[in-house]
């Protein structure tokens, strides 16, 4: 007799409860962070004046982490949170495509191997492959990353 969704949910597997909660609240920032950031993507806080102890000074970027920026800005005067939540949809779903891929190629060698006639030769030589879309995903952030800051730049 079925008495209500507890019998479908394997509830006792925490790991697997815990990736899918962590992995739908990354997914609801990537698509709705932008509303939720303060200031829009191109936003730059200008440099003037701020009370301190001493009086008035002049300051310009970075600012630190205040009640106007949270996580404060960089050097150019862009709010760090704002960047993060405009920019959190390209790495979720970089991250993702670049999962899939890898269950997709690695499924497809594993499936090559495990149907050929030959014997495959397992060891380091494969474990080395792990960590080449690793590396990538580095390589490809920092070409992003600096692509962003040439223009939104101009450099």
């Amino acid at each position: 007799m079925f008495t209500g969704w507890k019998e479908c949910l394997p509830m006792g597997n925490w790991r697997l409860w815990s990736g899918c909660l962590i992995t739908g609240l990354l997914l609801i920032i990537a698509l709705a962070g932008p509303a939720f950031a303060p200031y829009d993507s191109d936003f730059q806080e200008p440099a003037g004046y701020v009370e301190t102890d001493d009086g008035k000074e002049m300051m310009g970027s970075p600012f630190p982490p205040s009640e106007d920026h949270w996580l404060g800005t960089d050097e150019w005067g862009y709010d760090i949170l704002s960047m993060l939540l405009y920019g959190a949809k390209y790495t979720f779903f970089t991250a993702v495509f670049t999962a899939s891929a890898r269950v997709l190629i690695g499924g497809s060698a594993g499936l090559i191997a495990g149907m050929g006639n030959r014997k495959v030769r397992t060891g380091n030589g494969f474990g080395l492959l792990g960590s080449i879309p690793a590396f990538l995903i580095f390589i490809l952030s920092w070409l992003e990353l600096l692509s962003i800051l040439h223009f939104h730049h101009g450099s």
